[in-house]
């Protein structure tokens, strides 16, 4: 309805017998390769909980990942957060959308977009809320303004990565933009899952350009003969 997807969490039967657009997989759910195939119109999210298993359910063929929980949260007592660090390394290991739960608050959903995820799931943040649908919308804007910071900072770090390579030619700038140098950069502007996308687009530039080089290389003109009596 109002132009909303549905997924059913874990029942894929369910999920098939109502017309979901997906359905989400926990640890105890069907394989995700089962699914595919049994159900291959869902859209599939898995969910994760460190690295190793966000790349597990990617290779599987996951859609989307949900991750959590971020923070301390009465669905889990007694069990400690995972904190953003994690959550921020888990979306700069995957290249699908991942889903941040667990304990997020209109206070600190704009600490969780900066780590890069696509979206936040949550639930007393909105069903204990006096006002649902006020909640429902506050978060909303929330979540958009931290996408709108993300995207300035990513271009904020194209920028000075390009910048830099100006100055210093291609070789000074392999030294120039070294990954201790974005360390340093990300903790100056808060957001460490850009660095690692930007190292990615700086491999892949300075991969395209020896690519370019080698190319010039195989095409160049032969040697100039010594003297007049090579050319007979």
């Amino acid at each position: 309805p109002h132009g909303a997807r549905v997924a059913v969490n874990d029942r894929v039967d369910v999920a098939l017998a109502v017309g979901a657009d997906g359905v989400q997989l926990g640890s105890r759910s069907l394989p995700i390769k089962v699914v595919r195939r049994i159900a291959p119109s869902l859209r599939i999210g898995a969910s994760v909980h460190d690295v190793a298993g966000a790349r597990r359910a990617l290779a599987a063929g996951a859609d989307s990942l949900t991750f959590g929980h971020v923070f301390a949260t009465s669905s889990h007592p007694g069990e400690s957060p995972r904190g953003l660090t994690s959550l921020a390394e888990v979306v700069a290991a995957v290249t699908v959308p991942v889903i941040a739960i667990g304990g997020i608050t209109l206070e600190n959903v704009e600490a969780v977009g900066r780590t890069g995820a696509a979206g936040i799931a949550v639930i007393s943040a909105i069903l204990g809320a006096v006002d649902p649908a006020a909640a429902t919308a506050a978060l909303r804007r929330a979540c958009d303004h931290s996408l709108e910071q993300q995207a300035a900072m990513n271009r904020r770090l194209i920028l000075y990565y390009k910048a830099e390579k100006n100055k210093v030619g291609q070789e000074n700038a392999r030294q120039q933009v070294a990954r201790d140098e974005l360390s340093a950069l990300e903790i100056k502007i808060g957001l460490p899952v850009l660095a690692e996308h930007l190292q990615e687009l700086i491999d892949l530039d300075i991969a395209a350009d020896d690519a370019a080089e080698e190319a010039d290389d195989s095409a160049s003109p032969p040697e100039p003969a010594e003297n007049i009596g090579d050319l007979a």
